[in-house]
């Protein structure tokens, strides 16, 4: 091993959506006020969005999740930032969305990161369609398949969707995570 291997941190990948970006409250603040309903988080505990809403609403949430602008609105998960700032002393942090799906909101991501977590620089931002492909010391998704090829390096970050699920390495909020990495 050399002095470059000893000196290494760890590295810690990151989803956006739903662990550092609160993406989902603003999108169903756009569908109540587009469709006149009163649609929240808690309503959707243990279901995505996808399932819950007519089949005809869907192209709606994928357009608003798609525009270029989306995420200048974006709410930052309580406690990410702080959360973010102690770890990245001890970890070298990527972040990981699979956000392909959505290729014009890529900019704004790119502008959210920089806006609200400046120990993330723009070279630490991977957008891909397989999470599977990463390497990394530790995943923290909120998304199950994406934790399945890191094994007991895969953390689930809670969100209203995967609040039903059982999973062994489950971390509840940033306070938790820090806990955990910190």
């Amino acid at each position: 091993m050399n002095e470059r291997d000893i000196l290494k941190k760890p590295v810690l990948a990151i989803d956006m959506d739903e662990v550092l970006a609160d993406s989902m409250s603003l999108v169903l603040e756009h569908y109540n006020k587009a469709h006149h309903t009163t649609w929240n988080k808690s309503g959707l505990f243990g279901k995505t969005i996808y399932e819950c809403l007519p089949p005809s609403h869907i192209p709606f949430i994928k357009q608003l999740q798609n525009s270029e602008t989306f995420y200048q609105e974006v709410s930052v998960i309580q406690g990410a930032q702080e959360g973010i700032a102690i770890l990245s002393e001890k970890y070298d942090i990527y972040i990981v969305s699979a956000a392909l799906e959505f290729p014009n909101s890529l900019p704004s991501r790119c502008t959210f990161i920089e806006k609200n977590f400046p120990e993330i620089t723009l070279n630490k931002l991977i957008f891909c369609a397989n999470k599977s492909l990463i390497k990394a010391d530790y995943l923290l998704d909120d998304m199950t398949e994406n934790l399945l090829a890191f094994g007991s390096s895969g953390f689930l970050f809670t969100a209203y969707h995967n609040a039903k699920i059982n999973y062994p390495n489950r971390l509840n909020s940033w306070e938790e995570v820090v806990a955990k990495f910190g």
